[in-house]
C-alpha cells in the first residue's frame, strides 16, 4: 500500500505514484522528494498547488528544472546539483535540511552529511531570495492579487528569520 502524506493543514497530498506519473519520473531514478512551499509553511488553501523539491540520480540538463504540471510545481535537480545548491545555501533547497518528517516524502540520500554553514554564502543567498521574492510580491500587488503578494512576503520573511537564527 502506498504511503499517505498530508500537509500540516490536513490537505491530502498527492501520492508519490501520482507525482511520478504526472512528471514522467521513474521511482528508481528518484533519490529524494520534499514538500515545501505553502503546504510546508501552513499558508495553503484547498486549491494550492503542491511545491516539491525532487532530487534525481542524474538529470540531462545543466541547470535544475522548474516545472509545473497539473497541481504540482517541482524544482528538479540531480544529486550533484542538489549538493551544490546546499553548498551555495540556496534557500529553496537548504530548507530541506530542517523540514519536519511529514514534509520529507523520500530521502534515500542524506543531504546533511555534506552541509557546512558558510555565513557569507548564506547572506548572499538570503539577499538573492529576498530580492526575487520582493519582485514577485510586487508583481502580484500590481495585478491586484493582494493575497498572493502577502503569502510571498510571509514566506520571504520566514526565510530571512531562519537565516538570522
Amino acid at each position: 500500500m502506498a504511503k499517505k502524506f498530508c500537509c500540516p493543514k490536513g490537505h491530502e497530498c498527492p501520492s508519490l505514484e501520482h507525482v511520478f506519473r504526472t512528471l514522467k519520473l521513474s521511482d528508481s531514478d528518484v533519490l529524494n522528494v520534499y514538500m515545501v512551499g505553502s503546504h510546508m509553511w501552513g499558508t495553503c488553501g484547498s486549491h494550492s498547488d503542491w511545491d516539491l523539491v525532487i532530487v534525481l540520480k542524474t538529470l540531462q540538463t545543466a541547470k535544475p528544472l522548474n516545472t509545473h504540471k497539473a497541481n504540482i510545481e517541482a524544482f528538479i535537480l540531480s544529486q550533484e546539483q542538489f549538493v551544490q545548491s546546499i553548498a551555495d545555501h540556496l534557500m529553496q533547497v537548504l530548507i530541506v535540511l530542517w523540514l519536519p518528517k511529514g514534509c520529507v516524502w523520500v530521502e534515500r540520500f542524506d543531504p546533511r552529511s555534506s552541509f557546512k554553514l558558510d555565513r557569507v554564502a548564506l547572506a548572499k543567498a538570503l539577499e538573492h531570495s529576498r530580492y526575487r521574492d520582493l519582485r514577485v510580491a510586487e508583481k502580484h500587488f500590481s495585478k491586484g492579487d493582494r493575497q498572493k503578494a502577502k503569502k510571498v512576503l510571509l514566506h520571504c520573511l520566514r526565510y530571512l528569520e531562519l537565516g538570522a537564527q
